[in-house]
């Protein structure tokens, strides 16, 4: 490759840079490695991008739905990439709201379980705000793992954080 008589610009005009976003369902929780993208296809994943967090493409890193992977190789490959991977960007503008429920639900179940602490005459709970910010950091740690979608889109959470605000600040006065 460090040769003088090697043609840069006809090794550039075969190799193409795309980003593409990780839409399939299955994808969600498996690691890069797995996917065999070099092997397979022949292209090389140089970056993931998730949410506005630059990563860098380990074999080791779990795919998150959303994510958005710069992969690099000759156009034709990358096109297959591009139906393996989902690329539809139109799924990531509608909120996953079945998940989001199902989260607050669960977080207001585990803030009602009484926690017997020795010591204290009376058993402790976590609440209806406790409850949920547990699960949240659950659900957002363990559920790539178990293949749980908890994608959600910037609007959608800003929403639930001014929601938040407006019944915390209600129920104080």
């Amino acid at each position: 490759w460090n040769n003088d008589k090697v043609d840069w610009n006809a090794i550039d005009a075969k190799v193409e840079s795309r980003i593409i976003v990780v839409t399939r369902p299955g994808l969600n929780g498996k690691r890069l490695g797995s996917l065999q993208m070099r092997n397979s296809y022949g292209v090389n994943v140089s970056r993931v991008l998730r949410g506005d967090i630059r990563l860098l493409a380990t074999d080791d890193l779990r795919l998150q739905y959303g994510d958005r992977l710069t992969v690099v190789g000759d156009p034709t490959s990358i096109d297959h990439v591009e139906q393996f991977l989902g690329n539809a960007v139109k799924t990531l503008n509608e909120p996953n709201l079945g998940a989001i429920f199902l989260g607050i639900i669960l977080g207001l179940a585990v803030g009602t379980i009484p926690l017997d602490i020795p010591g204290m005459t009376a058993p402790v709970r976590l609440g209806i705000a406790g409850g949920p910010i547990v699960m949240g950091i659950l659900i957002g740690a363990l559920g790539p793992r178990v293949h749980f979608i908890s994608y959600m889109t910037r609007s959608a959470g800003l929403m639930l954080r001014e929601l938040g605000l407006a019944l915390y600040l209600g129920c104080l006065g």
